[in-house]
């Protein structure tokens, strides 16, 4: 990759809005999973913690359908807002 498309990317709002997007979902995730990797946990309360999870990113996308985003601190943390985007990022 050429150092030029690099440096095109980076100055794109919509890409950064994109990264940061996907950065706040990823780290959930990341949590979820240590929560379910922890020794002597029973399969009921991992089920429970997958099930808290998914109840979790529906009402992160309900939110996002009307442009909160206090699950997203990446995203609420730009300076260059692109609140057009949400709803793309809510419905994938």
């Amino acid at each position: 990759m050429k150092l030029e498309t690099t440096i095109q990317e980076l100055l794109d709002p919509d890409w950064i809005s994109d990264l940061a997007f996907l950065t706040d979902p990823i780290s959930h995730l990341n949590a979820m999973n240590t929560t379910l990797q922890r020794k002597d946990r029973l399969i009921v309360s991992m089920i429970d913690s997958i099930n808290a999870f998914m109840c979790k990113l529906n009402l992160m996308k309900a939110q996002l359908d009307v442009q909160i985003t206090s699950h997203f601190p990446s995203l609420d943390a730009l300076e260059n807002k692109r609140p057009h985007l949400y709803h793309t990022y809510s419905s994938t």
